[in-house]
C-alpha cells in the first residue's frame, strides 16, 4: 500500500472508524449517553461525514470555530457548546 500513495498523506481506515463508531454508539445507548464528537480530533470532510452518521451531534470549544469547521461539510449542524 505504501508503494501507491503518495507521501508525506493521511490516510484513515474507514472500516476501522465505523468499527469503533458502532462500539462507542452501543456503550452511548446502553449508558443513555449522548455520544459527541470534537472535530479538533480530526476535522477531515470525509471523516465528518462518516461520524456524523452515528453521533448525536459535534462538541466544540468555540461557537464560531465549530460553525466554520463542519458546516461546509456536514447539514444540519448539531453543535453542543
Amino acid at each position: 500500500m505504501a508503494d501507491k500513495i503518495d507521501t508525506p498523506a493521511f490516510v484513515t481506515d474507514e472500516k476501522t472508524l465505523q468499527s469503533d463508531l458502532e462500539l462507542l454508539r452501543k456503550i452511548a445507548d446502553q449508558a443513555s449517553c449522548k455520544l459527541l464528537y470534537s472535530p479538533k480530533a480530526c476535522s477531515l470532510s470525509t471523516v465528518l461525514r462518516s461520524v456524523n452518521r452515528q453521533v448525536d451531534g459535534f462538541a466544540c470549544s468555540r461557537r464560531l470555530s465549530s460553525v466554520w469547521s463542519i458546516s461546509s461539510v456536514v447539514a444540519p449542524v448539531r453543535c453542543t457548546w
